[in-house]
């Protein structure tokens, strides 16, 4: 089989120390984030008649109603009284569980919020990237054979029972927080109504617009249709509901005024937003939800230095987010990453382990049951190591790394992105939609989105570990819908997946390498 390394950053651009070089020196070097005290989104009054699209006299709303539907009243109103006192103009908001804006603010105005007594901190829109940046890149057809990769067997889906491993019905859906998922007739996926877009530029309905199929290949292996025709792969949990919540923003060059990939802003609102998306009401007068969502998420910043450095605020910020969110019902999959650091160095995945941080000595920062950070095996169960292909691109490891998963190699679902692939000049672009749904899938039974789009490839990395947790997570609530018992609690998918896992390999760098299995369950 060929392989040809394909760096996901888009062609021509700056590399990502270069994104952050730039955004220092220019006009918009000072995206900060703004936090609200919850107490004073609390006190916010609405006024007879006050309603969300009616907050902003500008056109904020009606630009992106996805985004600032998800946002509560009263979390707005107090948005809107500080735009109008210190002159600052939000971009991206949240208000669910937790509350804040992102906005482009002077020096002067960040002095003046923090000084604000309605504000609870304000630091810099941290830069992230991707937790894998290249693919392994076979000639890509949909006409692949693919229906079980090697992937599948080693967590023993293969042989799972038939009860819940099946192509529709799960109790909850799957957020795929990416580069923006693109329509695959092999996706339990309908972008009409499950595609959200809060990358920084802040349009939610933006879907297709991605230079990279890394998303796509994501959704495919938590959630690709079983083929009865043997064509395609297969998920983890086929048939899945997946939701795109776009956060990356590959397609932007040097010349954007935001040239940074993903904005730890937009992980904030997309982490929010889910909360009013599941479909699933909340429990009244419990502290914790059972499970209503399970979200994945392959993004990864620097606790320690470096061009992905987030500070402590937003370390802070993000705990917190997302413990709420997991007492909320959601259950979270991250990328361990890829560099053969400790993992308890990177986050997302950090907020899943105790960990004292480096910035406050002493303060021992508690584990978070629910969100799990996931490391990549390849086919032998050794922990993925593609140093031979592209220096450096070997696991992570520690006790951060919670679960491991088939990582290296994996075939799933990807489309055709808007810029060719390096050496092949003439990629077609995709195509646009076409009314009459013409491109029919004849082993599905159904039409898709766009033509031409249906493609599978292999990549590698924890970002496609991550997934399998994901799909993991989902067979297991399906397994208690069918015993008739009730939805799990986020940590409870936890620990059940570790009491199902298993060494594959001697310890790697003092830990044990535990592969999820989901057979005999």
């Amino acid at each position: 089989m060929k392989h040809r390394l394909f760096a996901m950053a888009v062609s021509a651009a700056l590399t990502l120390a270069a994104f952050n070089a730039l955004a220092q020196t220019s006009v918009k070097s000072q995206r900060m984030i703004v936090v609200l005290k919850p107490s004073e989104v609390a006190r916010q009054v609405a006024r007879v008649g006050e309603r969300i699209d009616n907050v902003f006299v500008d056109q904020r709303y009606q630009k992106s109603p996805k985004l600032w539907n998800a946002v509560s009243l009263p979390t707005a109103l107090l948005i809107r009284d500080l735009e109008n006192q210190h002159g600052a103009r939000a971009g991206l908001a949240f208000g669910a569980f937790s509350h804040g804006f992102a906005s482009d603010l002077t020096t002067q105005q960040v002095e003046s919020l923090k000084a604000d007594a309605r504000v609870q901190s304000v630091f810099p829109d941290a830069v992230g990237t991707l937790a894998a940046n290249w693919t392994n890149l076979p000639e890509v057809t949909y006409s692949s054979t693919y229906t079980r990769g090697w992937n599948v067997s080693a967590i023993g889906a293969d042989t799972a029972s038939s009860r819940y491993r099946t192509d529709s019905d799960y109790p909850v859906k799957a957020f795929v927080l990416d580069a923006g998922v693109q329509p695959h007739a092999d996706l339990n996926y309908n972008p009409s109504t499950s595609a959200w877009s809060f990358d920084i530029h802040g349009n939610p309905d933006e879907y297709g617009n991605s230079c990279t199929p890394h998303a796509t290949h994501v959704a495919g292996i938590i959630g690709a249709y079983r083929s009865p025709a043997n064509v395609g792969v297969e998920g983890v949990a086929p048939g899945a509901v997946i939701w795109s919540m776009k956060i990356i923003n590959y397609c932007r060059t040097e010349l954007d005024p935001y040239p940074g990939l993903v904005y730890m802003s937009s992980v904030l609102t997309a982490i929010n937003a889910i909360d009013g998306q599941t479909g699933i009401p909340k429990q009244s007068g419990v502290a914790q939800q059972r499970l209503r969502a399970v979200a994945n998420m392959s993004v990864l910043w620097d606790a320690v230095g470096g061009p992905l450095f987030m500070d402590l605020e937003a370390r802070k910020l993000l705990r917190s987010t997302m413990k709420t969110a997991v007492d909320n019902g959601i259950f979270f999959s991250v990328a361990g990453g890829n560099a053969e650091r400790n993992a308890a160095e990177f986050y997302p995945g950090a907020v899943g382990c105790a960990l004292y941080d480096p910035a406050e000595p002493g303060v021992l920062q508690a584990a978070v049951g629910g969100v799990m950070g996931v490391g990549a095996i390849q086919a032998s169960g050794a922990p993925m190591d593609r140093s031979g292909y592209e220096a450096g691109k070997i696991a992570s490891y520690g006790g951060c790394v919670k679960i491991w998963a088939p990582g290296q190699s994996v075939y799933s679902t990807v489309a055709q992105t808007l810029l060719p692939y390096p050496s092949e000049p003439g990629s077609p672009i995709p195509y646009p939609l076409v009314a009459d749904m013409s491109y029919w899938n004849p082993w599905k039974g159904q039409a898709s989105g766009y033509l031409g789009q249906h493609y599978y490839d292999e990549m590698s990395g924890s970002s496609m570990a991550a997934p399998h947790i994901a799909g993991a997570a989902l067979l297991y609530a399906k397994l208690r819908q069918a015993d008739g018992q009730a939805l799990p609690y986020p940590w409870e998918i936890e620990n059940f997946l570790l009491s199902r896992s298993a060494a594959s390999v001697p310890a790697y760098h003092g830990s044990p390498v535990n592969l999820i299995n989901v057979s005999g369950w």
